[in-house]
């Protein structure tokens, strides 16, 4: 049976509010940074940049849904995808060569390394919308 008890919304509050950190750090001085340069500025690097807070919520997020019983794979499979896409790529950097440069940053490895942290990104923000789903979803009330 589902809990949707006070902790349980704690969880799910708390799991989405650090999950979602890096991504309002990231839009936060996107404009901060645009405004005050007059030229547009963005940091897509910034959530894999800080992803203690993006694992620490995502861990809460797993939490949460299992005692709520709402989507548990997908919040598990999306932590998953964090690690191996974050992980991946930077191991792919270091034995190809991009990480130290002795490789430029060109060609298909290099397409490959960007599009882990680009979908380590997605995934990101996908896991904090569920992350505002799930929170919706304990709020409700029980019928």
């Amino acid at each position: 049976m589902p809990k949707h008890d006070r902790w349980t919304k704690i969880i799910a509050i708390c799991g989405t509010v650090i999950a979602g950190l890096p991504l309002v750090f990231t839009i936060l001085t996107a404009a901060v940074g645009s405004w005050m340069d007059k030229r547009i500025l963005f940091d897509w690097m910034m959530p894999a940049e800080l992803f203690p807070f993006v694992l620490a919520g995502s861990a809460l997020l797993v939490w949460a849904a299992w005692r709520a019983q709402w989507r548990r794979m997908w919040f598990a499979a999306g932590v998953v995808l964090l690690f191996v896409l974050l992980f991946g790529g930077q191991a792919l950097a270091v034995a190809s060569g991009l990480a130290d440069g002795s490789r430029p940053a060109q060609g298909v490895w290099w397409v490959i390394v960007v599009a882990c942290i680009a979908l380590y990104d997605l995934v990101a923000v996908g896991l904090a919308v569920l992350g505002v789903q799930l929170s919706q979803r304990v709020f409700r009330p029980a019928l």
